[in-house]
């Protein structure tokens, strides 16, 4: 926690004013007195109004405001405070966005398919578009409110793209994107087009369809359900317990019953007071969002209720505690390739791509995210900064237990998809030297 500190507080009185309707037989308005707070909070700040009537016991007057790179100007209900402050905060404190997303990926859920917005680390990351668009960006991540942040991704092509955020519990909420034709466009943007459900997670979501299967069960699971942008959050708080909350609302307890159909369906059933019994079919699209249609009908209609989700998939036990590796900075692997491949990986989330052979390599570097993704799997993602063209890699690992295995290559230029390759890859000797 940051140490609090005060500074000075630009304030002005806004007295009571007498106001007359001239010619006209009607009682005058109430005009109250008012107090306006101006301040400019450095960038990454957050702040609290604070007032006091004696100069010893003070009292929270308005806030927390959040550094958006521009003066705050607020009016309040004057009262009977002599001198005002502002109290620093430490903006991780306050509500559920946090402060910085570097080394996490927002699966946005998108009519029940998944968009991957992947942030490397704090200034940089890969927007994926399904699975045959994926380019690199560079963003700076605003936490604006306790619940709320945005970026705007800057694309290595000049384009840009406003992404806003709203969390309703720790991880999860309601996002909401749209592609602008300049930085300064994005104050015109109130409500983005494009919009749903996500999941903020750490490190790389898995995007395997193998990994496309429904829950056996929902206990202790928290589902996101996006009802043409009425988000609900339903948190399956035992074997038969849930609770469900709308962002803004009071979360509202009850009951369930859940049957898995299918390796991609199921059944849910909700007991909420005050209202009737209804069924659900969940249908997996990929390994963290579906649809979600209900099955209940009266008097003949048609289902009243569907909607899409988010459910955040649960990696599968990983099968050898050390490969996939934690971690592999400071590793080198050697690549089966159409020229000799190795990749060095560094701790400052950088490394360096050797390809070559006859006494000619090619050196690229790159900045990459690793994660492991369960069982035997795990997953880089890689982006190649000053290279020529937008160029990003994507890795997916099967490990054997001597940490070799198997790859599969998705690379993309431009943000399509250009190229895909199936081959093996194995740890590089101590030495540094091909074997």
């Amino acid at each position: 926690m940051c140490a609090a500190r005060i500074v000075p507080l630009l304030l002005s009185l806004i007295t009571g004013l007498s106001v007359v309707a001239a010619g006209q037989n009607l009682p005058a308005p109430q005009v109250s007195p008012a107090r306006r707070f101006q301040f400019t909070p450095p960038a990454g700040t957050a702040w609290t109004v604070q007032g006091t009537v004696d100069g010893r016991t003070w009292t929270d007057l308005a806030g927390p405001f959040f550094a958006v790179d521009k003066m705050e100007d607020q009016l309040q209900p004057a009262g009977a405070e002599r001198n005002y402050r502002l109290l620093y905060i430490d903006p991780a404190s306050v509500g559920f966005a946090p402060v910085s997303v570097g080394g996490q990926t927002l699966i946005a859920e998108h009519q029940g398919k998944a968009r991957h917005i992947v942030f490397m680390d704090a200034t940089s990351g890969i927007l994926r578009l399904g699975d045959t668009h994926a380019r690199s960006f560079t963003a700076t991540w605003t936490k604006t409110a306790p619940n709320k942040a945005e970026a705007i991704l800057t694309g290595a092509d000049g384009s840009f793209t406003i992404l806003k955020v709203e969390f309703i519990a720790p991880g999860l909420g309601h996002w909401g994107m749209e592609d602008i034709p300049s930085i300064e466009a994005a104050a015109l943007v109130k409500v983005p087009i494009d919009c749903g459900s996500f999941a903020l997670i750490s490190g790389l979501a898995s995007r395997s369809g193998s990994g496309t299967v429904v829950p056996s069960d929902l206990s202790g699971r928290r589902l996101v359900l996006n009802e043409s942008g009425v988000i609900s959050l339903l948190e399956f708080t035992g074997a038969d317990r849930v609770s469900v909350k709308k962002i803004g609302g009071a979360v509202l307890p009850g009951t369930y019953d859940y049957d898995p159909e299918d390796r991609i369906r199921g059944h849910l059933a909700l007991n909420l007071p005050g209202s009737a019994r209804e069924g659900f079919r969940l249908e997996m699209q990929t390994p963290s969002t579906g649809k979600m249609v209900s099955t209940t009908a009266t008097a003949g209609r048609s289902p009243l209720r569907s909607g899409t989700f988010t459910l955040p998939n649960r990696p599968e036990p990983l099968l050898n505690a050390l490969c996939p590796p934690t971690g592999i900075a400071g590793l080198t692997y050697v690549l089966a390739d159409s020229v000799p491949c190795t990749m060095t990986f560094y701790a400052n989330g950088e490394g360096v791509q050797r390809k070559g052979g006859s006494g000619i390599t090619r050196v690229t570097h790159f900045r990459y995210l690793y994660s492991r993704t369960g069982g035997e799997g795990a997953d880089i993602a890689v982006t190649f900064p000053g290279a020529n063209g937008d160029l990003v890699d994507n890795y997916e690992l099967d490990f054997d237990n001597d940490c070799s295995g198997d790859y599969r290559r998705t690379s993309y230029a431009g943000g399509n998809s250009v190229d895909q390759r199936n081959s093996t890859f194995r740890p590089a000797p101590p030495n540094g030297l091909n074997r």
